[in-house]
């Protein structure tokens, strides 16, 4: 069991969960979380105790379409 106090990153679970309170249909999910892992930006963030926690992440370097493979993925398989 991972102790919480030395996670470098908010759980993934955690995550979807909050991105899908603000962004409940698949489309919708996979706009914000590519347009976010592209340019991160506190203001648009669905859960600003993550970046006081953790900070800001960087943007994420790979092509769009490998993004949105991720974010269907996390939508896919979490709650």
């Amino acid at each position: 069991m991972t102790d919480n106090l030395s996670l470098k990153a908010p759980p993934i679970d955690a995550l979807t969960r909050q991105i899908k309170y603000h962004y409940r249909k698949k489309d919708k999910f996979i706009e914000y979380l590519v347009d976010f892992l592209s340019q991160p930006d506190a203001e648009k963030s669905v859960c600003k105790p993550c970046i006081k926690r953790w900070g800001l992440m960087p943007h994420v370097d790979i092509p769009d379409e490998e993004k949105q493979s991720v974010a269907l993925w996390m939508f896919k398989n979490f709650r």
